[in-house]
């Protein structure tokens, strides 16, 4: 495992090792946002699922109906979310401050 140094001075080691052009800050980072949202997103689709029988069963869906209100929800999720990303999008073109104050950590 090779070790480097970043901005910071801190020294971290490589995961994957080097890509081709000698830089293994752009592996490490794939690798770290792989294995980061991994954990994250699985439980979160679960959980969607659970979200679902609940509301089938609370509201008592019938099966024939089911697929369709799926469905529903599905398009929903993505509207709402292009919906979302247009309106970051704009934000983020219209107002300077927010980009600058989103970029800081």
């Amino acid at each position: 495992m090779d070790t480097f140094m970043h901005d910071g001075g801190h020294r971290e080691r490589s995961v994957i090792g080097r890509d081709a052009s000698g830089s293994a800050d752009i592996a490490n980072t794939k690798a770290f946002e792989f294995f980061y949202r991994l954990p994250v997103e699985k439980p979160l689709a679960v959980s969607n699922i659970f979200a679902f029988l609940l509301i089938f069963t609370h509201f008592a869906v019938p099966k024939a109906f089911q697929r369709r209100v799926l469905m529903v929800f599905i398009i929903g999720a993505i509207v709402l979310r292009s919906i979302m990303i247009l309106l970051g999008g704009w934000l983020l073109a219209g107002f300077s401050g927010v980009c600058i104050c989103s970029a800081r950590s």
